[in-house]
């Protein structure tokens, strides 16, 4: 548990979300899942409750509309939050093994190694009370009355694309090319030291030596880290993955699954390494450690009866089954067994009935559902009472959603979104959302040409749901994050399958982590028809054609790391089409833009790019701000989005991504960034935090933008030409 190291709770989902390391004063932990299991003895042992249980329940999210896409979602959980005891984010200690500066003594957790414990409180927890750091025994026990040293967590580990992570095995590691290695590694009495030579900095300069027990003890063997970051050229290690000595075989291939909890003997839940699937030596803090999957969405408000919206409709909504139950209990507790056509006719003569009688059964339903604290009957209408039965005993609609792609149910997803933004809604301020469209018409110079609708958001709420991680790579498309295994076959079943859950038992936990928060906006809606028109230039498709080719062959080498036939290298590509290029360096250069005038910087600006199949009219941009720490804005964002202050930042975003420092290389490069995936676009030009990027700031080219050095005309700011003449 973290007491005096507190982290945002958008952080509780990213940068710090399940399976995620944690770097705090002296120490490094380890986030757990939501449900984690501890069957350790440690009478500290926090109740895996922590996010679900009744003490969380305020910080439940219940949306209907996104939780039917993730598998087993009733609903989605805040971060817990509060200074109760028992409150917060379950964390273990991970790495480890630690080391000391001074005598560089390598200590490593749950081994046999003489005097190697690692100071820990009375009761042998892991992390103490006061987060002291730990204490090396060698000092300490040479100069008992010397101040302790502080142990630095390992800096090295090793890890899967599967997930699985694990201390560096600095026994194995050491002895493995020695004749004696399974004599060595099953004696006690032995000390690990990590040498540097003093050279350099570089990791050929460290080496791990093996010492017989004593402040003298003789050096048994040494090995140089030069070569643990080695790989074939399928990305396999060379280190451990060497057929004389394979690690799997050492560890009769169950490597631990940290995040899950500890077993009964304190030691981490471990799984299967899938065949074919090696580890690779990584740096503790390497960015490729943990790639959190977040899918980011905009909460609609449900329409109640008579074409209102309320906060209490959409919580009623989204607790269709919980309303189910309780009826079915009164029903029961009274002694009557109905149809459902009975049993909406029963209650809905209650709703119509006496006062008395329908003020009691809603409010019973709203206790029941723990909203009795911010809501009363009264305020509970009888219309959407009777609506709201009337669904709880209604079936399922059989819709096609068995039938839809994955890719399909992102789109829908988004179209959603995008139909509502541009529809007039009625604000009241039961729900957390106020819009004003604006047509594009109102706004001066060749915006009107290009823009069709601009909608200001000065109240949106964001849920941005957390479905899990992978490590080593990326995910290969974020399409498989709605997928269910039954629809996949072959490398897309094994990519899916590197998918960690947070849950460690998704059948049984009915939730998944989110962060829920509000903000403002801009959303922009471009001509479709003058998107299409430009989408049609030569230059265009010869520039999207580099962009889709690099994009194929990282898709294809992907899947053949990962072990996958010829004929299924492209199962599952869907590249990105010219317009979303384009519509995302737009994005890029207006959210540089707007952090240097609306007050927030670029860090807490995000984007959502609308962009569906061709031909379906879905083609906008979402900029927006969102506080986790406050409700409400400081308005500075759709302030500059108002007919007169919107037009300046175009030409201004249009202006300044014109020219590159880097320039001539970065327009004209034919491939740069993560995979090859931008064409000019750099960190000088176009590349925002990754917080802000929906797509890991892949996708971008400016050339789409401004055209080539020797021909700008194709590029789709000269359509604003009018405008930017202008001052």
């Amino acid at each position: 548990m973290i007491r005096k190291n507190q982290v945002r709770e958008s952080q509780a989902i990213t940068t710090y979300g399940t399976g995620s390391i944690i770097d705090v004063p002296g120490i490094s932990l380890m986030a757990l899942s939501p449900d984690y299991l501890d069957q350790s003895a440690d009478p500290g042992a926090q109740s895996p409750d922590v996010w679900g249980g009744l003490a969380n329940e305020h910080h439940r999210v219940y949306d209907r509309r996104l939780s039917r896409y993730f598998y087993n979602t009733e609903y989605f959980v805040r971060p817990p939050a509060g200074q109760g005891p028992g409150i917060g984010i379950p964390v273990n200690r991970f790495p480890g093994s630690m080391f000391c500066p001074v005598c560089r003594a390598i200590h490593v957790e749950n081994r046999a190694f003489h005097g190697q414990a690692v100071f820990t409180n009375a009761h042998g927890r892991h992390v103490n009370d006061r987060d002291e750091a730990f204490f090396c025994t060698d000092c300490h026990r040479r100069n008992p009355a010397a101040r302790k040293n502080h142990l630095i967590p390992s800096r090295f580990i090793i890890a899967t694309s599967a997930g699985h992570i694990d201390d560096f095995p600095w026994l194995w590691f050491v002895t493995r090319n020695r004749p004696d290695r399974d004599t060595l590694r099953q004696r006690t009495g032995l000390v690990l030291r990590l040498d540097a030579a003093g050279r350099s900095a570089s990791i050929a300069d460290l080496s791990v030596s093996l010492h017989e027990f004593g402040d003298n003890g003789a050096l048994i063997c040494r090995e140089s880290l030069a070569e643990i970051f080695s790989t074939d050229d399928d990305g396999r290690s060379t280190v451990f993955n060497n057929p004389n000595d394979r690690y799997l075989d050492f560890v009769d291939n169950l490597m631990p699954k940290p995040w899950q909890g500890r077993n009964a003997q304190g030691g981490f839940l471990r799984s299967n390494v899938a065949m074919g699937v090696t580890p690779r030596a990584l740096q503790r803090g390497a960015g490729n450690v943990y790639f959190p999957i977040i899918w980011s969405s905009i909460r609609l408000p449900e329409q109640a009866a008579g074409g209102g919206y309320s906060e209490l409709a959409n919580e009623l909504f989204n607790r269709v089954a919980d309303i189910k139950t309780i009826l079915d209990g009164i029903t029961s507790m009274v002694g009557l067994a109905m149809s459902a056509d009975q049993s909406i006719n029963f209650f809905h003569n209650i709703i119509n009935g006496p006062e008395h009688g329908a003020g009691t059964l809603k409010q019973s339903l709203l206790d029941r559902l723990h909203l009795g604290y911010k809501y009363t009957g009264s305020q509970l209408s009888n219309e959407l009472a009777r609506e709201i039965i009337t669904l709880a005993y209604s079936p399922e609609p059989s819709g096609n959603e068995a039938e839809e792609t994955e890719t399909d149910k992102a789109i829908q997803l988004r179209r959603e979104e995008f139909d509502f933004f541009l529809k007039p809604y009625p604000f009241t301020g039961d729900f957390w959302y106020k819009s004003m469209i604006i047509p594009g018409e109102k706004y001066s110079g060749a915006i009107a040409d290009n823009i069709e609708t601009v909608v200001l958001l000065e109240k949106l709420n964001e849920l941005r749901v957390f479905r899990g991680f992978t490590r080593v790579m990326p995910l290969l498309t974020q399409d498989l994050i709605f997928s269910s295994p039954a629809n996949l076959r072959g490398a897309l079943l094994q990519e899916y399958g590197r998918i960690n859950d947070p849950r460690r038992d998704p059948d049984t936990c009915d939730f998944l982590p989110a962060s829920e928060v509000r903000g403002e906006g801009i959303f922009i809606r471009f001509r479709s028809d003058v998107l299409a028109e430009w989408e049609a230039e030569p230059e265009i498709r010869e520039r999207y054609q580099m962009i889709y080719e690099n994009h194929r062959t990282a898709y294809m080498k992907r899947q053949r790391l990962n072990g996958a036939p010829e004929e299924e290298w492209l199962e599952g590509f869907t590249p990105k089409s010219a317009r979303y290029i384009l519509l995302h360096t737009i994005s890029h250069q207006l959210i540089r833009e707007l952090a240097m005038d609306s007050g927030y910087n670029s860090a807490s600006l995000r984007e959502i790019i609308y962009c569906g199949n061709p031909g379906d009219q879905m083609d906008g941009i979402l900029i927006y701000t969102a506080a986790s720490d406050a409700e409400g804005t400081m308005g500075g964002l759709v302030a500059l989005g108002r007919p007169g202050s919107l037009e300046l930042i175009i030409r201004k975003a249009l202006r300044n991504s014109e020219w590159c420092s880097s320039d001539p290389l970065c327009l004209d490069s034919r491939g740069q960034g993560f995979q090859s995936l931008n064409l000019a676009a750099c960190h000088a030009c176009s590349l925002l935090p990754e917080t802000s990027c929906e797509a890991m700031n892949g996708f971008l080219d400016r050339g789409m933008l401004h055209g080539s050095l020797t021909n700008p005309s194709f590029g789709f700011a000269g359509r604003f030409a009018p405008s930017t003449a202008e001052a």
